[in-house]
């Protein structure tokens, strides 16, 4: 796809079903809800997925689902999936509940996909905290460390084209899905439970002959898997670890089985000298990537008991949380 055909054309913009799963710090969840547009064609979906939602107030346009029980990222997803295809609602969108969106993010990934039906889904640039450094402008899978990474990270925004360019796949953290097009793939692979299903989903939507692109102009902040304790933690490592062993054997691709035995597997021993003279946490958390890998080999899943057991009793909230 030429990413420079894309037209822009602003029309009545149609509704949007958001999912937004709630795991860890209630002050996240409740600055994502204040940042989003609601009112304006959009409803939110929010999941409870740890019980600490009870005493939140919630804006007009906002729902409380679930009853405290973690049901993972993809299993929010297809329900709300399921509920935007009984209602009609022509988009989902996709939330973390560290993300802030910014004034007419959401306005502007509507008008990229109502002028553009060749397109499955887009994202806007995801900045950290503070706003000046990208986070992730749109991902790609590699053959390298993690098999997959985030474009422009740790860049600035005046490295980005101005134009609107495709992509692998979306950060699950905001990207905006036409329901029509994750109907077509059946949804997440709720075996994912959390992290990999957005390469997994971009990988199947791909085959399909349907684009996904990146919109340099919308932007919004992201925290960074704080549901999982930041970036290095050792959850959040176990459930990569875990979880690449179903990506790679799912994708049927000869490229992805290579890395993932050359680098994931027989460089992880190298990983340890190196981690080794480092910090303790990442250390720690080569370790749980490691044991991560190694109970995927053995076919084991992620899920609430697989987290409890990472986490060993500490609590979410802070990157620093889960070590």
């Amino acid at each position: 796809m030429k990413t420079s055909t894309l037209e822009f054309v602003p029309e009545d913009r149609p509704r949007v079903l958001a999912v937004l799963p709630h795991f860890g710090a209630v002050e996240e969840t409740r600055a994502t809800l204040e940042s989003l547009p609601l009112g304006d064609g959009l409803k939110v979906l929010v999941y409870d997925n740890d019980g600490g939602l009870a005493d939140l107030e919630l804006p007009l346009g906002a729902e409380l689902r679930g009853e405290g029980r973690n049901l993972g990222f993809c299993k929010v997803v297809n329900e709300g999936l399921a509920q935007a295809q009984r209602e009609d609602w022509p988009y989902l969108l996709l939330l973390n509940n560290d993300t802030r969106l910014a004034a007419g993010c959401l306005e502007a990934l509507v008008d990229c996909l109502e002028a553009n039906r060749e397109l499955a889904g887009c994202g806007p640039v995801l900045l950290r905290p503070g706003g000046a450094k990208i986070w992730s402008a749109g991902s790609a899978i590699r053959f390298g460390p993690n098999l997959v990474r985030h474009l422009h990270g740790g860049e600035e925004l005046g490295t980005l084209s101005p134009e609107p360019y495709a992509v692998d796949f979306l950060p699950g953290a905001c990207a905006l899905y036409r329901v029509s097009a994750l109907v077509q793939v059946g949804g997440l692979d709720e075996a994912y439970f959390m992290y990999f299903e957005d390469a997994d989903l971009g990988l199947s939507l791909r085959r399909r002959g349907l684009g996904l692109v990146c919109l340099p102009w919308a932007r919004a902040q992201h925290g960074g898997s704080l549901a999982s304790g930041g970036g290095a933690s050792p959850l959040r490592k176990y459930l990569m670890g875990l979880n690449s062993v179903r990506f790679v054997r799912r994708s049927g691709r000869p490229g992805l089985m290579a890395a993932f035995l050359l680098v994931e597997v027989l460089g992880w021993p190298l990983g340890l000298l190196v981690y080794g003279l480092g910090p303790r946490g990442r250390l720690r958390a080569h370790l749980s990537k490691g044991k991560g890998i190694l109970h995927g080999l053995l076919g084991r899943r992620a899920g609430p008991a697989s987290i409890q057991r990472e986490l060993g009793g500490r609590k979410l909230g802070n990157p620093e949380a889960a070590g």
